[in-house]
């Protein structure tokens, strides 16, 4: 066999080898997709039972989904086959590369049904929507939800097809900004690692916040006082000791006990709401006790209301926030054993979570209707069964802020240890040990944020319309319209073959790569998750694309402004929470 080109950088023959990189200016999209391709016949053989067998596959200059698989020779023992070091993709690697990348390939061991959980464990959080739907109104509300649900899932199979055809083991695609970098650059996979760790960072700052309210509020009702910047701390502790997990699979055995408890909370409040109405004087700690309701105002019910903007751009900010989880799904797909079944966890499971926030926001908000809280359970007027909640949620948000914590810190560690410091692997025995104390560092980070930010309603949808929509909404599109643009711009000439020199003939400086970009090629809308393909001219499909990655950022952009004028508004209007105070927002 024509041996192949090593690994995106070079590697030691220590036992701290670096991963390759994601991104090198001599690797093209057509090398990138080769061995993406091999990959996933790979994976294909290996859930079959079959060993993995040299494999020559046709050049891709285009989009291969409508092509028959490849043909296979020359048989590899089965007992090499089980390590992923038999593949051809490893032609020509050092003993040093070979045994990096066996350490990843141990990662990918997650099941879709493990997937399910882990993706409902983050993104099950339909506390605020009650929150939600009284800020925009019971029919705007309901509308949006469906529709972002829906535009969520669009966006998670997107990612889905990026991941199965630029992802392989010789290049793997292990974060969000991996596939940033390798469709545009080092610039933008810069943005979207800083933006994802702001995300998952703040992400365990709220959970720290949600949990010392509701700490705070089980200690109050009691008859006792407690600091509540030393109820958001609790959280933390907790965090810095169970952060010591490393692996998604062993998170993922507290994903499914999160799951449950959120569906039981979820029950006690609507019970709670139907039954003792709303807690007036929790929403009035909340927001101020110049907060223009009084104990004899009514419980309001509106299909439309008629809030200040930046109130409206708050319920939409955590409407976006409802589904978060995309900032996820390509770290949570580099630990997958089949990448191909994703479709059935993201489906199963936003449909679920759909499901879920609409009948929680409804007959939540039909009950307290204005008097509706950040964090519904918050809102019980009923101490027992407030207290009740309060503790299971501390349980569900903590192991949510363990996925945040896991996924974050690694997106950090990629970033700064291994990028920037060029330190060890983390699967080695040095970065399990640097593990430990950067967890501890993490964890106080967002405490930090938590305590000096303690306005749960409005930093929600700051980082809902900043990351989240970012994430779950503007970069699949943009990422994919990147995608197919470059793919159809590809000549013959271009496409990749193991000990070939590419030749490029036009640069995107001239008008024809252009051309050829925008009006020639074919788009699968089966994602290529179906053995046979159903084509559709691409022009029409990258129009579509560019509307929705421009209106995405608009909306972000209006969102935010909305948002920071609402958080101002609560910091000057004399709400009871202050930066690092005593004193409770509730």
């Amino acid at each position: 066999m024509t041996k192949a080109p090593a690994l995106g950088v070079a590697i030691g023959d220590s036992a701290d080898a670096h991963l390759p990189s994601p991104f090198r200016s001599d690797v093209s999209l057509a090398e990138y997709m080769y061995y993406a391709r091999l990959q996933r016949e790979e994976e294909q053989l290996r859930a079959s039972g079959q060993s993995i067998r040299s494999a020559t596959p046709e050049s891709t200059s285009k989009d291969d989904a409508e092509k028959g698989p490849t043909t296979l020779d020359h048989d590899y023992p089965a007992a090499a086959a089980d390590d992923g070091l038999a593949s051809p993709q490893f032609d020509g690697l050092s003993a040093a590369q070979r045994r990096v990348t066996h350490e990843l390939l141990k990662l990918r061991n997650t099941e879709w049904k493990g997937v399910l959980f882990l993706i409902c464990c983050d993104i099950l959080g339909p506390f605020n929507a009650p929150y939600a739907i009284a800020q925009m109104g019971l029919v705007p509300g309901v509308i949006l939800y469906i529709v972002m649900g829906m535009t969520a899932f669009w966006g998670a199979m997107l990612l889905l097809m990026l991941f199965l055809k630029l992802d392989s083991a010789r290049y793997p695609l292990r974060t969000y900004g991996d596939l940033a970098t390798r469709l545009l650059g080092p610039w933008m996979g810069g943005i979207a690692i800083a933006l994802q760790a702001i995300q998952l960072v703040i992400n365990v700052g709220i959970i720290c916040l949600s949990n010392g309210q509701a700490l705070s509020q089980i200690v109050t009702g009691s008859g006792r006082t407690m600091c509540f910047s030393l109820a958001v701390s609790v959280t933390m502790f907790l965090g810095m000791i169970t952060g010591q997990i490393r692996t998604l699979r062993n998170v993922g055995h507290f994903a499914t006990a999160s799951v449950g408890l959120n569906i039981v909370i979820c029950l006690m409040c609507m019970i709670g709401a139907a039954k003792y109405g709303p807690n007036i004087a929790a929403a009035q700690a909340a927001f101020g006790e110049d907060y223009p309701w009084s104990n004899g105002t009514p419980v309001i019910i509106e299909a439309f209301v008629s809030t200040p903007l930046q109130a409206t751009l708050v319920g939409l900010g955590n409407a976006v926030f409802a589904f978060g989880g995309a900032s996820i799904f390509l770290e949570i797909l580099s630990e997958m054993k089949n990448p191909r079944d994703f479709w059935k966890s993201a489906l199963i499971g936003q449909s679920l979570i759909l499901v879920v926030y609409l009948v929680m926001a409804t007959t939540v908000y039909s009950k307290q209707g204005q008097f509706s809280m950040p964090a519904a359970y918050l809102g019980l007027n009923s101490y027992g069964l407030q207290t009740a909640a309060n503790a299971m949620s501390i349980v569900t948000l903590s192991i949510a802020a363990l996925l945040y914590g896991n996924i974050g810190l690694k997106v950090l560690y990629k970033l700064v240890v291994e990028g920037a410091l060029k330190g060890p692997t983390l699967s080695t025995r040095r970065g399990r040990m640097l593990w430990s104390p950067l967890i501890i560092v993490y964890w106080g980070l967002a405490f930090v944020i938590g305590s000096s930010i303690p306005q749960l309603g409005g930093l929600t949808a700051v980082l809902g319309f900043v990351c989240i929509g970012a994430f779950s909404f503007a970069f699949p599109f943009q990422f994919t319209l990147t995608y197919f643009l470059k793919r159809d711009a590809q000549l013959p000439e271009e496409a990749f073959e193991p000990g070939r020199e590419s030749v490029t003939v036009d640069s995107w400086v001239s008008a024809s790569r252009w051309r050829r970009a925008i009006t020639t090629g074919d788009v699968d809308l089966t994602l290529g998750l179906r053995a046979k393909p159903f084509l559709v001219h691409g022009t029409w499909v990258k129009v579509l694309l560019l509307v929705c990655c421009l209106a995405s950022y608009a909306l972000a952009g209006l969102g935010l402004y909305g948002t920071v004028l609402a958080l101002a508004d609560a910091f000057s209007g004399g709400g009871a929470a202050t930066s690092f105070g005593c004193a409770a927002p509730s």
